[in-house]
Order: structure tokens, then C-alpha cells, then sequence
């Protein structure tokens, strides 16, 4: 949280600096307005304050599509223009963190409004192929929140093999949120087995991956999977090591750390399935994906 809030407290003061300056800004320059009010969204949704972080992003989606427009009409309307795909993205990136903004907030219907109508303009056409599968698995995020596994675990599906026949690794970030997606409906589904070997096999494309490593060892989902699958003991270790790390990173007193702790007090593996039963087989906000996208106005390519 502290490096987040040094992070919008920079974009702050850079704006500040830009706005005071008599030189007229640059496109680059005028995005860090939306930088910062996305990151001041995500400094909200660590304090938990998921009304506040809504509001936020919808203020940068405003931000970011007036200064498209004014891009495009600069540009002599070239959609294709560096420029104008450089805040493209950025409007891209603002939508999408509303929507997992909005199913923290418990508004999921309104999530998948805005999911489909990005989905239906990639069929068209209007987005780039990036972008396009980025909102499948977006769209199965909104899904599976409304506990609607079969067609979320299309979507994301989609997304994975869309993935993989554009040479993404199974390593990068949009990746795995494809896959958590995809584990989540199995889950929902209680396809437990189907949900476990996924989980298992991806753990092992990524191994020794670092970062990519670390963010697919997921203590709270690796618990649930193995009491589902009658690892016990292994369970167990998992949900010790959960509890800490929420503890550290949130407090003892988080909902996040409470859920894991209200498992532990189970006193046995089977307490864990009451995982299973959060939001539609969630398994907690921060078991599979911890805050979205994450790429703000970035175009991530295969790596």
C-alpha cells in the first residue's frame, strides 16, 4: 500500500507541475491525470473502499475518453495514429478496471453490461485483436460473478486458446487471468478435478518463471483444491501460510484475513470447501486475480 500511495503521490505532483507550466502538455504528459486517478482507485480498493475506487475510475474513463477525442481530432481523425492508440489503451485500461471495480462493489450485472459491449465491438471489429481477447476473460470475470459458470468458462476458454494461437506464454499476465477465470467456473461448476490438474499444470509451465512463479502459487486456492482433492495435510499448510500473508499485507483485522482465519478455526481440511461458496465458488478476492488488469494503458504483446 505504501508504494502504491508513493507512486500516486509522484503522478500527483507531475500533474501539478504540467498543469502549472506554461508549455503545453503532450498527450503522454496529459494521460498522467488518468494515471493518477487510477492509481488513487487502487490505493481505494487496498483501504476497501470499492464505492470510492468505482467512482474514481469512472472519473479517469471520463478523463481518458475526452482527451481520445481530442487526440483523434488532432490526429485528422487516424484511429491509428501512435497517438491516439497510445490513449486507446488507456481508455481501454480505465474500462476494464471499473469492471472488476464494479463486481468487488457487488454490481456485477452492471460489470457484464459493459463487457459485452466491449466484446461485441471486438466481433466487430473496432478493437485490436489484444484487446479484443483481453475482454473475454473480462467478460467471464463479470460472469462468474452472477454464478454464470457454463458461459464464463466459454469465455474464458476462448481467451486461452486465443492466447496460445497468438504465441502469448503461459507466463504473462494476461494469461493467467484468463486462467483464473477458467478455474474459477470449474469451481463454480465443482469440477474440482478438472479444476486441480489446470491448476497443476499450469503451476508447472511456470516454473522458474519468478514473478510469473510467484504469481501462480496461490496458498488460499492451493488449499482449497487439495481438500478437494483429500491432500489434508497439504491444506492445511496452505491455509497457515495464507492466514500469515494476509495478515502482513492487510491486517489482522481485513475481511481477507478474517476468512482465512474464520477457515482455520474449522479446526479440519473439510472446513475449507466453505471457500468454495463464496460468490459463486470465488474463493476469496485475492485467491485468483488481486486487482484486475493491472496493465492501466498498457498493450501487453506475447511474452
Amino acid at each position: 500500500l505504501e508504494i502504491t500511495l508513493n507512486h500516486w503521490r509522484r503522478a500527483q505532483g507531475l500533474l501539478a507541475a504540467f498543469r502549472a507550466s506554461a508549455v503545453t502538455p503532450t498527450p503522454a504528459e496529459q494521460l498522467l491525470g488518468v494515471d493518477a486517478l487510477q492509481v488513487r482507485a487502487e490505493v481505494e480498493r487496498l483501504q476497501g473502499r470499492h464505492e470510492a475506487a468505482v467512482a474514481t475510475l469512472r472519473e479517469a474513463l471520463k478523463e481518458a475518453q475526452a482527451l481520445q477525442a481530442d487526440v483523434l481530432h488532432e490526429r485528422n481523425g487516424l484511429a491509428r495514429h501512435p497517438d491516439v492508440e497510445r490513449v486507446a489503451g488507456w481508455v481501454d485500461g480505465s474500462r476494464s478496471m471499473l469492471v472488476y471495480a464494479l463486481v468487488r462493489q457487488g454490481r456485477a450485472g452492471e460489470a457484464l453490461q459493459l463487457a459485452e459491449l466491449q466484446s461485441q465491438r471486438a466481433r466487430r471489429g473496432d478493437l485490436s485483436a489484444a484487446r479484443g481477447t483481453r475482454w473475454l476473460y473480462r467478460l467471464a470475470h463479470a460472469l462468474n460473478a452472477l454464478q454464470r459458470h457454463e458461459e464464463a468458462l466459454v469465455a474464458a476458454d476462448a481467451a486461452l486458446a486465443q492466447f496460445q494461437q497468438a504465441g502469448v506464454s503461459a507466463s504473462s499476465h494476461v494469461g493467467h487471468l484468463a486462467l483464473a477465470e477458467r478455474l474459477r467456473a470449474l469451481m463454480g461448476l465443482r469440477r474440482w478435478a478438472e479444476a486441480d490438474a489446470a491448476y497443476q499444470a499450469h503451476l508447472a509451465a511456470v516454473a522458474g518463471g519468478g514473478i510469473a512463479t510467484a504469481r501462480a502459487r496461490n496458498p488460499a486456492l492451493a488449499a482449497l483444491l487439495a481438500a478437494q482433492a483429500g491432500r489434508l495435510d497439504e491444506a492445511l499448510a496452505a491455509v497457515e501460510r495464507s492466514l500469515r500473508y494476509r495478515e502482513r499485507l492487510f491486517g489482522s483485522d481485513h475481511p481477507s484475513s478474517q476468512e482465512m482465519a474464520g477457515v482455520r478455526g474449522f479446526g479440519e481440511p473439510v472446513g475449507l470447501a466453505e471457500l468454495g461458496e463464496i460468490g459463486g465458488a470465488q474463493v476469496g478476492e485475492q485467491t485468483l486475480v488481486e486487482r484486475g488488469d493491472g496493465c492501466h494503458g498498457c498493450e501487453p504483446g506475447p511474452v
